[in-house]
Order: C-alpha cells, then sequence, then structure tokens
C-alpha cells in the first residue's frame, strides 16, 4: 500500500480522527519531512498509520529509512594505545528503551481514542460531524436544530441541560406498544424514518420516547444504554454499535447489512 491511496480515501482530519495523531504531526509524516522527529518517534507514527488501515505503507517506510540513514552520524570513539578498556551499554538494554516508549506511545492513543467513543453520521444530502470537545458538541446541536422535520414525533421526560439533542419532540406517544432508550451516560443515536427517508441524530443523557406508531431505523454509538419495551427492560452494556428496526409490533434487534439493506446510511 502506497500513502498516496489512503489520502485519495481519506482526508486529513478523518485520519485524525482515526489514528489520533495530531494535524500537525499528520501534515509532517504526508510531506515526509522527518527533521523534527527522532527515529522512533516516526516510526512509530508510521506503525500506527498501519495498525489502523490494515497494511504495509511501503512508501512511507522506504523514506523514512532513507532519511534517517542519511542523517544519523554514528560517532567512533577514540581508543587510545594501552587505556583501560570501558564496559559499554549492552545493545538489548537500546532496543528494550525504544520498544518501552513505542509501546507507551500506542497506548495512551488507544486510550485516548476509547474514551466517548461518538461516530461520525455521513450521507449524500446531509453531513453531521460529532466529536468529543464539548464546543463541537454545542455547535452541532445548534446546526441540527434548524434541520428538524416537524413530522417525527420523538418525546424526552425532562431532559438535563447537557442533553444536545437535535430531534423533533412532542408530549404525547401515539404508538401501540411502548420504546424507550434509557441511557447510562451519554449516548448518541442516529435514527431515520423508513417511510419519508429524513434522517436526525442526537446526544442523550436522559430517556427518550419512540413513536411506535411509524417505522423507524435506530443505530446507536459504543455506549451501555438499556431499552424499556411493553414487555420490559433489555441491557445493552458490551459498549458495541447496535442497529435496530422498530415498529407498532415493537423492536428487533438487525444487523448493519440488514440496516444498510433497508436503507440506512452505508457510513457513520
Amino acid at each position: 500500500m502506497l500513502l498516496s491511496e489512503i489520502l485519495e480515501e481519506n482526508s486529513v482530519q478523518s485520519i485524525h480522527n482515526k489514528t489520533k495523531i495530531s494535524i500537525d504531526v499528520l501534515n509532517k509524516i504526508i510531506a515526509k519531512d522527518f527533521t523534527s522527529f527522532k527515529k522512533v518517534q516516526a516510526f512509530g507514527f508510521i506503525s500506527i498509520l498501519e495498525r489502523e488501515y490494515g497494511r504495509r505503507i511501503d512508501d512511507l517506510r522506504d523514506e523514512c529509512e532513507e532519511y534517517f540513514a542519511a542523517n544519523t552520524k554514528e560517532e567512533i570513539p577514540f581508543i587510545a594505545p594501552n587505556a583501560i578498556k570501558k564496559t559499554s551499554k549492552p545493545q538489548w538494554l537500546i532496543w528494550l528503551a525504544s520498544f518501552g516508549i513505542l509501546a507507551l506511545t500506542t497506548y495512551f492513543l488507544i486510550q485516548s481514542r476509547t474514551q466517548n467513543d461518538i461516530p461520525v453520521y455521513k450521507d449524500d444530502a446531509n453531513l453531521t460531524i460529532l466529536s468529543n470537545s464539548k464546543n463541537n458538541i454545542e455547535t452541532n446541536a445548534a446546526m441540527n436544530t434548524n434541520m428538524i422535520k416537524k413530522d417525527i414525533n420523538i418525546t424526552t421526560p425532562a431532559l438535563s441541560a447537557d442533553s444536545n439533542t437535535s430531534l423533533s419532540s412532542d408530549n404525547n406517544v401515539t404508538g401501540s406498544q411502548q420504546f424507550k432508550i434509557i441511557p447510562k451516560t451519554r449516548l448518541w443515536f442516529g435514527i431515520m424514518n423508513l417511510e419519508t427517508k429524513e434522517l436526525e441524530n442526537s446526544i442523550i443523557s436522559t430517556a427518550f420516547d419512540i413513536d411506535t406508531a411509524k417505522q423507524w431505523l435506530i443505530a446507536t454509538s459504543k455506549a451501555s444504554f438499556s431499552l424499556q419495551t411493553s414487555q420490559g427492560f433489555k441491557e445493552f452494556a458490551d459498549y458495541k454499535v447496535h442497529y435496530f428496526k422498530v415498529d407498532n409490533t415493537g423492536f428487533e434487534e438487525i444487523t448493519k447489512e440488514q440496516f444498510v439493506a433497508l436503507g440506512g446510511p452505508k457510513k457513520w
């Protein structure tokens, strides 16, 4: 795989969102400017890119190797005649230290990525990006509010101040079946009206009632939540993305393939 192949399908921002490598570092890596990195740092960032995109990036590795081969000076110590030989540090200690630095870098990047994991919703007619930044969440909520379609009946009792929602609301649920999404912490979910194909999304921290008089497709983020129906509660604490089809007969959990086949967005 070549670096250009990744850039053809992904912007710098999307690569940053996927790898959590800073924009400044990514720009230097893309420009193949390794002057501000140590060798172990440069190859560490390349390894993260290869891990996230599943293949070895040959041209980037080769140019990085050539740069450090040409710019790393090896000092040859002067040994005086009859001088007492000093014991140098074993080479394996240097390799162990380098591996430790790389392992710590990878660990902190993974930790940062798994906190508040909110998917990115992408559609040809509408593009909404939800980030972990408080400012971005507030901005997206204001933008999405202007896009609300009044014919979607979704209610919530006593929303808290931090529940940034872009979904339409009403005081009454007209469906014959009860369907309520109850988040344990903050939960992002997207919803599509199967009849009108209109899309909405929201970040909630309190329960939402869904009007089951209409048919919906629902997708959630990786967060702990439960569903309350007329038959009782069902817990979802596996921190995976879930997909549902909801109508007046109740709800059915479906696969991503079934979700897409029914008309749901292909990319989140």
